[in-house]
């Protein structure tokens, strides 16, 4: 978490100040700070007092909530709603995995400033495939922080879905 903060703060308070600003801050994780309350609103302790006009959510969906945060932040770009304003993407998980997967442990956190004139562009088509599969999951009551991992089937979910973007790509 103090690491999404360092870097939200960095983020915003770089290149814009916060006075009558609108921002769209959007967090994506797999990983639930509290059961009750989001990791954006704890971020909001970043913003200088009185900037609360910034929308947003937190996206909890394993491997592609970050991806879903970038993707709500270009959406919100590209609407009509934008004004020429930033939004900030804030991808961070942690990732607590049983021994047979110690690869798959540890932390990270990205912020992405998203605008106009940005140095990375999403452009083209896109395509999503989503699947219910009991592959990676952490049921409530669960003594471990840790999920319960399927590795061959979520690779082979992995595959399948690659495999259906492709063909509705071609």
């Amino acid at each position: 978490m103090h690491t999404a903060h360092a870097l939200h703060m960095d983020t915003a308070h770089a290149h814009c100040t916060c006075t009558n600003k609108r921002f769209h801050t959007q967090v994506g994780s797999e990983s639930l700070l509290d059961r009750s309350k989001s990791i954006k609103s704890h971020l909001m302790a970043l913003f200088p007092p009185g900037c609360a006009n910034v929308e947003g959510v937190d996206a909890y969906q394993a491997c592609y909530g970050g991806t879903a945060s970038l993707l709500a932040c270009t959406n919100w770009v590209e609407s009509e709603a934008w004004d020429g304003r930033w939004a900030v993407c804030v991808c961070t998980d942690v990732c607590d995995a049983p021994a047979q997967y110690p690869f798959m442990n540890g932390a990270a956190c990205v912020a992405m400033l998203v605008g106009a004139d940005a140095p990375l562009a999403l452009e083209g088509r896109r395509r999503t495939h989503m699947a219910h599969a009991w592959d990676f999951h952490k049921p409530v009551g669960w003594p471990s922080m840790g999920p319960i991992i399927d590795g061959p089937g979520s690779m082979e979910l992995y595959h399948k879905s690659l495999a259906a973007c492709q063909v509705r790509h071609a």
